[in-house]
């Protein structure tokens, strides 16, 4: 889990929504308006310029808040814009965007009196997630890799900023086209002599991307302790890996669920495979999977194997609600600890 998804930010997230479609309402109707005025000339001008602005806040839409891009469609139908939808200029004012906010992004490094701490993280993609699984297996399965570069730091306010330098695909196994982004990026931004922490991903190549890293920081800057390395991991990761060795003692089960209930497809977010179990035992409790009509030729799971669903679900329930605590501003270290004990002593 991360900060992003806490409630407070996804109050500002619809506030923010609110207020883009405010503006891109003002903008389609300022562009009805236009079309349906007698002054030809003057009207295509003016829808040239209401256009380009109704794309340019869309744009930023899309940017800011990671809407797809293919919602934006529905999004035209919606207001009953005249503005005929295109997808070429969506792209090219996402385009323009995305320069624009590279050149401020590059100013407030250069002028950034602070160190930075650059992280590197390969994002996956998971098509099977995206098929409306019932009953049966999807044809394909198809996976993206993508790199991710950020730099934080904290701000003259004294309030932690987190900036994307790079967001691309990856599609070398040997990795090296991610070392090659890193390189471009680093000497892009000229970050090297800033560079104060590095935090890898564990699904990307330690050895050779450090040693990069660490070619572009040395050029610039003297390394603390002589380069010397040593691994840190994140809360969320370590939360990551109970839950897995947790899922992986019931592995076969739940794709056994997937196939009785539709909604209780694999996924590769842990918090929605913890729900699917909530809501497959209490679809057990119920009696639901003795209706010999509806599941006669389908594998039931056995009453040793709900009993083991049982506990798997009890302990990243409670892995689950020491990462809720972790989120929260004023956490207090020994609810912190608890938490994390009673998972324990579940085991």
């Amino acid at each position: 889990m991360s900060s992003d998804q806490s409630p407070q930010n996804e109050g500002m997230r619809r506030k923010r929504r609110i207020l883009y479609y405010d503006d891109m309402d003002i903008g389609m109707k300022a562009c009805s308006r236009d079309c349906q005025s007698e002054e030809s000339n003057n009207n295509h001008e003016n829808h040239v310029t209401d256009a380009k602005e109704a794309y340019r806040t869309i744009a930023f839409f899309v940017c800011q808040e990671e809407v797809p891009v293919l919602s934006i469609r529905g999004l035209f139908r919606a207001l009953r814009s005249r503005i005929p939808y295109s997808f070429a200029a969506l792209q090219q004012s996402c385009l323009e965007v995305y320069e624009e906010e590279k050149v401020k992004i590059k100013e407030t490094l250069k002028s950034l009196d602070t160190q930075v701490c650059l992280s590197l993280a390969m994002l996956r993609h998971d098509t099977y997630d995206c098929v409306k699984y019932n009953y049966r297996l999807p044809k394909g399965r198809t996976i993206f890799d993508y790199l991710l570069q950020k730099a934080h730091f904290i701000d003259e306010n004294w309030k932690l900023k987190s900036l994307v330098l790079h967001f691309g695909p990856d599609l070398d196994d040997f990795g090296i086209l991610s070392q090659k982004a890193i390189v471009e990026c680093l000497s892009e931004f000229d970050i090297g002599n800033k560079i104060s922490t590095l935090t890898v991903d564990d699904k990307l190549n330690y050895e050779g991307i450090i040693e990069i890293v660490k070619g572009q920081i040395q050029e610039k800057k003297i390394l603390s302790l002589n380069g010397k390395l040593f691994s840190v991991y994140c809360c969320a990761h370590v939360f990551r890996l109970m839950v897995e060795e947790a899922f992986l003692e019931i592995n076969g089960t739940i794709w056994g669920l997937s196939c009785l209930v539709p909604f209780a497809k694999p996924t590769s977010m842990w918090n929605i495979t913890l729900h699917n179990l909530q809501e497959a035992l209490k679809l057990e409790a119920e009696g639901e999977f003795d209706r010999e009509d509806v599941y006669d030729k389908l594998d039931i799971p056995s009453a040793r194997e709900w009993k083991k669903v049982r506990g798997v679900r009890k302990l990243v329930g409670s892995i689950y609600s020491a990462a809720e605590v972790s989120l929260r501003q004023n956490m207090q270290l020994r609810v912190f600890i608890f938490i994390i004990c009673e998972s324990f002593l579940i085991l």
